[in-house]
């Protein structure tokens, strides 16, 4: 099938390699993150659920459905983790000690202080308990199995003589134990829980139930259980109105983390890491403001994507754009490969593919008539006509068929001109062989002697044809001469010696035989002036020139008028100069203006836009140049010179892409791009002025600006200008 579409040949193919390089790396971009997860968000109206909900609510704004499982606590939960059946949970420290690191879990951060409190009734005895052994032989309520106080208290317990064997221990949930507790069927119960928790307000606001004091120093519980802190509670910290606690005290605390299973999408990660930063970043009664989230007291390994946003904080794309479109959009990232890797050597390349298939339209006709040119010496009549025909239907479809864009009309014109040139050769070539075969036709006189008689032609006596006489034929002023040293009668007329037109002047005054015949017409004027006058034969013609003093004074004449024109021509040179100077000047004063407007545009901190708006300034500063030279602008025509001579050097495109993207790191990558672009921008803006500059100095037009040849001037001055960027700085830190 042919294609209709003549530039399709060069751009399908290129479209189809560039496609082939999206389609392979898009082989690599991360699928998508799901819209739904599943978090263990332990029994209802515990701390962690409320979390929970406060998660669920956030992300419910990005689109994410969060559903929430109950457990019985953090042992459960994380069984559920590791099973798979949810994709992340709240976990007590303590509790993933023993967690593989081949299962792939990861904690998100640590989110917030969770208190042992150690509930005890005052109508027992227990008034002066500060020690866990002391709870020996008591009833005690440690938590409902599964759940993290379970596992902490009977850790503690165990550690401090309290077993089961000699103790009471109910494993009941924190609703049953403080339902027992208030109707004093245990004498204490443990739980761990933050300080605003419903449980924590209820127990202390009950008159007959006290917290218990740990007054064990804390370092005996810290250095033994790592993932324990010792807390001070002032007086009065949770109820100023009834002075609760009634004085100072020192809590055990263990820290909650949000550990995720090992197939969470790298996305997920940002954006919980996004809302953990949000939700528990503030002050409470136990934790400082941005104490939390935190690296520390974690027991599962941290997500490096999670440490890298508490470190580093939202992306550049994440800060002005909602979370998913800018999670896509980084994702998509590594199809900057084949942007960088394909388009910009094709774009580089499709510049020469163009132009060749471009000038296959009038080249391939530069055959013909060079083999014309070559053997037209040795042509006869017959094929000089027929090559005459030729080219005359040569330029006739090249009038009527051949169509080039604009930018190279002046290749096209050429081609015209050059085949009116052979056009021109052929007919002279046509034209001397017709006067050949005509003066084989013609008699030849002597050179001494003229004819006893010549006839003027009948014809030109009736038409009495008035032809002027130039200085290659019969000067009019030596005829004169002539007839008055002969003493002509007055009455006698001149014009019964002037020669036909046909005679006097061939068809095309252009060519060699013209030139000879012009020699025989002149000759043989005088022979027939001779014969009409009956001049002697010893008659010297010489005698008919101008005198020499009238000569002396032509060449006098001309030799002023000579030294005029060269006094004008030499101030014409010097007023020329000034005016060219004087351009060049302004010229330059534009390319400063828009130097400096390149440099601050540089500072643009959005990746990609400043890299536009630096093209921007470029096409602006070819406008403004042709404008000032009168030379006509065409902006489409200008963007592909600029992407021409750009992508000529390879290594300052790379560098100013590296720049610009450098911006979307924050802090440092913003300044040292924006510095980096701005040096980039000033020497890039300089090296383009300077090109057109001298190209518009020389009489060039915007068409016939050749982006291949001036590429090395390019690059040359792009290196210049990067020098005097180097020595500006120089001269600042100087």
């Amino acid at each position: 099938m042919k294609l209709k579409c003549k530039s399709c040949k060069i751009w399908l193919p290129l479209l189809a390699i560039l496609g082939a390089g999206f389609y392979i790396a898009w082989q690599f971009v991360p699928p998508a993150a799901s819209n739904n997860l599943r978090i263990a968000a332990g029994s209802e109206g515990s701390t962690y659920y409320h979390y929970a909900q406060a998660y669920q609510q956030s992300l419910k704004s990005e689109g994410i459905n969060l559903e929430l499982q109950t457990t019985a606590g953090s042992v459960e939960s994380l069984k559920l983790l590791r099973e798979g059946k949810v994709d992340l949970a709240f976990i007590q420290g303590g509790i993933g000690k023993n967690v593989p690191a081949e299962e792939g879990l990861h904690s998100i951060a640590s989110l917030f202080y969770e208190p042992l409190w150690v509930f005890m009734r005052k109508d027992t005895g227990n008034q002066s308990t500060s020690y866990l052994h002391e709870l020996q032989g008591k009833r005690l309520a440690i938590g409902e199995e599964g759940s993290g106080t379970h596992a902490l208290a009977s850790r503690l317990l165990y550690d401090s003589g309290v077993k089961s064997d000699n103790t009471t221990l109910f494993s009941v949930s924190g609703k049953n134990a403080i339902s027992k507790l208030e109707a004093g069927v245990i004498d204490a119960a443990f739980f761990v829980s933050a300080p605003e928790s419903d449980t924590v307000t209820q127990l202390t606001n009950h008159v007959d139930i006290q917290i218990m004091n740990f007054k064990r120093h804390a370092d005996a519980y810290t250095r033994r259980y790592p993932f324990l802190d010792a807390l001070h509670l002032g007086e009065g910290s949770l109820n100023l109105q009834t002075n609760v606690p009634h004085n100072d005290m020192t809590l055990l605390a263990a820290t909650a983390a949000l550990v995720v299973s090992k197939n969470m999408h790298a996305d997920h990660i940002r954006l919980l890491t996004r809302e953990a930063l949000r939700i528990h970043s503030k002050a409470g009664l136990l934790e400082k403001p941005w104490q939390f989230p935190s690296k520390q007291h974690l027991e599962i390994p941290i997500h490096p994507d999670a440490e890298q946003y508490l470190q580093n904080g939202p992306s550049f794309l994440e800060t002005y754009l909602p979370f998913s479109v800018a999670a896509r959009l980084d994702q998509l990232k590594i199809m900057l490969i084949p942007l960088l890797t394909l388009l910009l050597p094709l774009a580089k390349g499709v510049v020469p593919l163009y132009q060749r298939r471009i000038r296959s339209r009038t080249y391939r006709w530069y055959k013909d008539l060079n083999q014309v040119d070559r053997e037209l010496g040795n042509y006869d009549l017959h094929k000089t006509q027929q090559a005459i025909g030729n080219m005359k239907q040569l330029h006739g479809e090249l009038a009527r068929e051949v169509s080039v864009p604009l930018s190279y009309m002046s290749e096209f014109y050429a081609m015209r001109v050059h085949t009116d040139h052979i056009l021109r050769r052929l007919q002279e070539r046509e034209t001397s062989l017709l006067g050949d075969t005509d003066n084989k036709a013609v008699e030849t006189f002597p050179a001494n002697e003229p004819p006893d008689d010549i006839a003027m032609p009948t014809s030109v006596a009736n038409e009495a044809v008035e032809v002027d006489v130039d200085v290659d034929v019969v000067a009019p002023e030596s005829i004169k001469s002539m007839a008055s040293k002969l003493h002509i009668p007055h009455s006698f007329s001149l014009s019964t010696l002037k020669l036909s037109r046909n005679q006097a002047q061939p068809a095309d005054a252009s060519t060699p035989h013209y030139a000879d015949t012009k020699d025989k017409t002149a000759t043989s004027a005088i022979k027939n002036i001779a014969a009409k006058i009956h001049l002697p034969r010893h008659f010297d013609l010489s005698t008919l020139r101008p005198s020499a003093t009238k000569q002396e004074e032509a060449e006098k004449i001309a030799k002023a008028e000579a030294a005029a024109a060269v006094r004008a021509q030499e101030e014409a040179r010097l007023a020329s100069i000034a005016a060219i100077a004087a351009r060049h000047k302004q010229a330059n004063h534009l390319v400063g203006k828009h130097i400096a407007a390149g440099m601050a545009l540089s500072a643009v901190p959005i990746p990609i836009l400043d890299v536009a708006a630096l093209t921007s300034t470029q096409l602006n500063l070819i406008h403004s140049l042709s404008e000032h030279y009168g030379v006509d602008f065409d902006r489409k025509h200008g963007k592909f010179i600029l992407l021409s001579m750009i992508s000529s050097s390879l290594p300052t495109t790379a560098m100013m892409g590296l720049s610009s993207l450098s911006k979307s790191i924050p802090g440092i990558g913003t300044l040292g791009g924006g510095a980096s672009l701005a040096a980039l921008s000033g020497a890039i803006i300089f090296a383009t002025g300077k090109v057109f500059i001298r190209h518009f100095d020389a009489g060039g037009k915007l068409e016939d600006f050749d982006s291949k040849q001036q590429q090395d001037d390019f690059r040359k001055a792009l290196k210049e200008g990067l020098k005097k960027d180097e020595e500006a700085l120089a001269g600042q830190s100087a």
